[in-house]
């Protein structure tokens, strides 16, 4: 992966890389600039060679669709995808397209929605969502504070959070700078420390 550049996508592709065909490149993939993008129906990463404009593989993450926010990791062989409608993220191995990683954010009565807001850390140990949550009665919902969820990477499957952070509504965007601050996007901006909160 030495010598490999990612480039990204904030979106869900318009399906125009859903119907194409799979090259087969088997094994790492060489050294290159590729861009990553998720479509739609279910949730596919694409891996797309930008020098000879042809998708190079397909990683089907068998789950339902999301936003298609996907964010790369700092040494490029791993890209954490939000999907399965909006309410998990997985970590897939761009050489294998094996999921390495997955949070399991909704849990104990409690539904978890992340619209477009997931970051990585720097050093890219520690995942970060926004969750909207709701929790489930028989008869109806009870809305809850937002939070900051923050997860260990290094987790695997079915991975929870840590620790959580008070958050405000509204985030549609999660990023961070190089410090480590989170900036959160939505009606407004924020910023918030990411040891303390």
């Amino acid at each position: 992966m030495v010598g490999m550049r990612i480039i990204k996508t904030l979106g869900a592709a318009c399906g125009l890389l859903a119907s194409a065909a799979c090259l087969g490149v088997d094994g790492p993939l060489p050294k290159g600039d590729y861009l990553l993008t998720v479509s739609r129906p279910g949730a596919t990463l694409n891996i797309v060679d930008v020098t000879s404009d042809k998708l190079v593989r397909q990683c089907d993450l068998g789950v339902g669709p999301g936003s298609g926010t996907l964010v790369p990791s700092p040494d490029g062989k791993i890209a954490y995808v939000l999907a399965n409608h909006f309410s998990d993220v997985y970590g897939v191995e761009l050489d294998t397209c094996e999921v390495v990683f997955s949070t399991q954010q909704s849990a104990d009565g409690v539904r978890v929605k992340s619209m477009a807001s997931v970051a990585l850390s720097p050093d890219g140990k520690r995942l970060y969502t926004h969750q909207n949550r709701v929790r489930l009665h028989r008869d109806h919902y009870e809305l809850l504070d937002t939070v900051i969820a923050e997860f260990d990477t290094a987790g695997g499957v079915n991975t929870r959070a840590t620790r959580t952070f008070p958050a405000p509504r509204q985030i549609t965007i999660l990023d961070r700078l190089e410090s480590g601050e989170l900036l959160l996007g939505g009606q407004d901006v924020y910023l918030m420390d990411h040891e303390t909160g």
